[in-house]
């Protein structure tokens, strides 16, 4: 059983519970505050219980982000020249061709 798995499941028990004894004390007893229910409740009747499952999420992609090389070799370049001030650092780091 995967941790999806669980927490999926923990879900479904708070949807359960709150249709039990209440919305506020199944929030209160499961952590969860109660507009994160109701939030996941107009999902789930839009969608269905499928919606309570976490979802995949990736890392950012940053589209400015410097390659792992130029960045190793600024950091190399400014610990050799640690005296230096950061614009006199400018004008001395090689460039890539």
């Amino acid at each position: 059983m995967t941790q999806d798995d669980v927490l999926f499941g923990y879900r479904l028990q708070l949807f359960d519970l709150a249709g039990r004894v209440g919305v506020s004390a199944a929030c209160r007893t499961f952590g969860v505050h109660r507009s994160t229910y109701y939030a996941w409740k107009r999902q789930v009747d839009r969608h269905g219980l499928e919606m309570l499952r976490p979802r995949e999420r990736r890392r950012p992609r940053m589209p400015n982000r410097l390659s792992p090389i130029v960045e190793e070799r600024i950091v190399a370049f400014a610990l050799v020249k640690a005296y230096r001030s950061s614009p006199d650092l400018l004008t001395e780091i090689p460039h890539p061709a």
